[in-house]
């Protein structure tokens, strides 16, 4: 494992496999709730197009409505879909997947012009993997896709950083208050936790503080031996996978475990 992650083409592609998988599966979900694209329902494009950049720009509003309405739209899920399994039938048939990353990026670019304030972070993180995969790709050199995978650490690291310094600095969301908010939501809540946390606030507070420590200290893995960084990455993933099994946050596993292979390779290349 660790030799196949010292080679920067193969590290980078791990990142994109991993990323197919997340949007395979956002994509799979997106189409399960296809009828919420209907007019009048909540994504339905005659609500969404108030929201537009474009709203009250007639010639463009109607090339997006082309575009964008139902069942239309079902179109880029089923792009996005298809080109993500073309991606991971690439690991055994070994065929460029460059067509599938441009249709991908193109796609998920065009997309955000509709669901602007309807995806979350592992959405965007997703959508900029497959742009930069675009440029990796096209270029096809050691220096771009080592630059590549630079920019993926990076990417990581604001994202950790960016959450976990925001909500440190809270006493709410360090004695477990916040946490406890969000498991109580209906949208991302789980009643089962909400009520262990209830029961037991000092485990509430320390699962929350712990998370927020995670975050916080992810550059250490840049100067810690490699099989402590492997460590600290599984933590990672176990964050993810209970986010997944309590929040049903599914993508956000994938999406961040997709960026993991890049830290290595710049630990075990640095």
């Amino acid at each position: 494992m660790i030799s196949i992650l010292q080679t920067d083409i193969n590290a980078f592609s791990l990142v994109i496999y991993l990323s197919a998988i997340s949007l395979s599966i956002s994509s799979l979900e997106w189409l399960w709730l296809s009828k919420k694209f209907k007019n009048n329902n909540f994504y339905g494009w005659n609500v969404r197009e108030v929201g537009s950049p474009f709203y009250g720009n007639t010639f463009v509003s109607n090339i997006l409505g082309k575009l964008f309405k139902y069942p239309n739209v079902l179109l880029f899920f089923i792009l996005q879909l298809s080109a993500s399994i073309s991606i991971l039938v690439s690991i055994f048939y070994q065929f460029d997947i460059f067509l599938e990353c441009l249709l991908i990026a193109i796609s998920l670019i065009v997309l955000s012009l509709r669901n602007s304030d309807g995806t979350m972070g592992s959405d965007q993180i997703t959508k900029i993997v497959f742009v930069v995969g675009v440029i990796a790709y096209g270029f096809n050199t050691q220096n771009i896709y080592q630059i590549s995978l630079y920019f993926i650490t990076s990417l990581l690291f604001v994202a950790y950083l960016t959450s976990g310094w925001i909500r440190i600095l809270q006493p709410t969301w360090r004695n477990g208050k916040d946490l406890m908010v969000v498991l109580r939501q209906h949208t991302y809540g789980n009643k089962t936790a909400w009520k262990l946390g209830k029961k037991h606030p000092k485990l509430i507070g320390f699962v929350s503080l712990l998370i927020l420590i995670f975050e916080c200290f992810i550059p250490i893995t840049l100067i810690l031996p490699i099989e402590w960084v492997f460590f600290y990455l599984f933590l990672g993933v176990l964050f993810h996978f209970m986010n997944a099994v309590i929040l049903g946050l599914n993508t956000f596993f994938w999406s961040f475990i997709a960026l993991y292979p890049a830290l290595i390779w710049v630990c075990l290349t640095t």
